[in-house]
């Protein structure tokens, strides 16, 4: 089949469905062809249940389950498999490059160009099915489906992402994704950028937003759950306080989802969200940014307790609007009209 760089994925395809088909033809019986054609897809794509075989031919699923037993017992043969020397040496030059162990979407993609689904993805599953060392794992609480060549390679992996997610939980921020392998090499130096990026592709802990940042899946900023997050994680980019529709407009431009965000929504959402400050007229500041929570009023008292002195007008007003995205004038009203606050002979003021 010649070098990997070489092989395109249009020649590939024919190349592994000519030889799957090439393989099933050595099966002596008819229904065997079938049973294992439909239980991987290999006519469309999509994998039918053993129920649903066992169905059209008024059989019981583990009927279905002994007959598709026969058949990959059968496809095992040394004479037949050597049908498939070629693909296996595909796969295997493949599998060495990446450290032993691809997630199988990845894998699939690889191997076939095709994301959805499509009769040569499932002749590829076929393949490594039948094929040694080809190892496939399901997906668990840790890891989404993925394949080895080699044992270790999942210990392995699971090295990569325990140190990565103990490293995040100390440190409680994303990162972008090309400080993730720094960080895990600093560690694990032995590991290469490809398996690197095969454990955080398959991780379950470890997520990437949008924005190519990486930390753990459930923090809001790497998965956002709804218009809070996803305002919250846009905001924060920008890094400075924005107006409610300026911040709509940055999530439905982030692409998030196809579910456009509404500016009242967003509004109504914000207002309610410890994580935001309104600062002015419908605009929002993160309280993670130094800001704090109240209206002008509240502001000023709080800045009048902290300093514990008296302060003039102008300190006063220059102090607000470090937190405040208002006039000045609506801050002097404020000082002004209100019985907590207590002007004294020098024109400073106090608290009464």
């Amino acid at each position: 089949m010649g070098e990997r760089k070489n092989m395109t994925f249009k020649r590939l395809q024919s190349e592994v469905l000519k030889r799957v088909e090439e393989l099933l033809n050595n099966l002596p019986k008819e229904r065997l062809k079938d049973v294992i054609e439909r239980r991987f897809g290999l006519k469309d794509g999509n994998q039918e249940t053993l129920e649903a075989v066992g169905k059209d031919y008024g059989i019981t699923r583990e009927r279905v389950r002994q007959i598709e037993s026969d058949a990959l017992r059968i496809l095992t043969e040394r004479q037949n498999l050597a049908v498939l020397k070629p693909i296996f040496e595909y796969l295997d030059k493949l599998f060495e490059e990446h450290n032993h162990l691809v997630g199988e979407e990845r894998l699939l993609n690889l191997v076939t160009g095709i994301s959805e689904s499509h009769p040569a993805r499932a002749a590829v599953v076929m393949i490594l099915t039948l094929g040694k060392p080809y190892q496939r794992f399901v997906e668990c609480d840790k890891f989404y489906p993925h394949w080895i060549t080699k044992r270790q390679a999942r210990k392995q992996a699971e090295r990569v992402i325990d140190y990565l997610a103990g490293h995040f939980n100390q440190q409680s921020q994303a990162v972008p994704s090309a400080e993730v392998l720094t960080i895990i090499s600093s560690k694990h130096s032995d590991f290469s950028e490809k398996f690197i990026k095969n454990a955080l592709d398959i991780s379950k802990k470890i997520s990437k937003n949008i924005f190519e940042e990486v930390g753990l899946s459930h923090w809001p900023e790497i998965n956002p759950k709804g218009v809070r997050d996803k305002a919250y994680l846009v905001m924060k980019r920008e890094g400075e306080p924005r107006h409610f529709v300026d911040i709509t407009e940055l999530i439905n431009r982030a692409n998030f989802s196809d579910r456009q965000a509404f500016p009242q929504t967003v509004h109504n959402e914000l207002i309610k969200d410890g994580r935001f400050i309104l600062v002015g007229r419908g605009t929002y500041a993160l309280k993670e940014w130094g800001y704090e929570p109240g209206i002008v009023k509240e502001v000023i008292a709080k800045i009048l307790s902290e300093a514990g002195k008296p302060l003039n007008r102008d300190e006063i007003v220059s102090t607000v609007l470090e937190q405040r995205r208002v006039r000045p004038n609506t801050v002097v009203i404020n000082l002004q009209n209100n019985p907590e606050f207590e002007r004294l002979e020098d024109g400073r003021y106090v608290l009464k």
